[in-house]
């Protein structure tokens, strides 16, 4: 068996009054149980490290 690195992803890290946009690759369930459709689109508020699923796209992050 053969394995092949495509990308690596860095924790993001949100300060106080950040949110971090995300979009779901294709449907799959996020770290908090949510069932998630493929395109849909949601907000992590919690601040700290945040390190992507598999099926999940960061989109960018949120400013308040």
């Amino acid at each position: 068996m053969r394995l092949e690195v495509v990308e690596t992803v860095k924790p993001t890290v949100l300060k106080p009054n950040q949110a971090l946009r995300l979009i779901a690759r294709q449907n799959c369930t996020d770290r908090h149980g949510n069932r998630r459709r493929a395109g849909e689109e949601w907000l992590v508020r919690s601040e700290g490290a945040y390190l992507p699923g598999l099926d999940e796209e960061i989109s960018g992050i949120i400013n308040a």
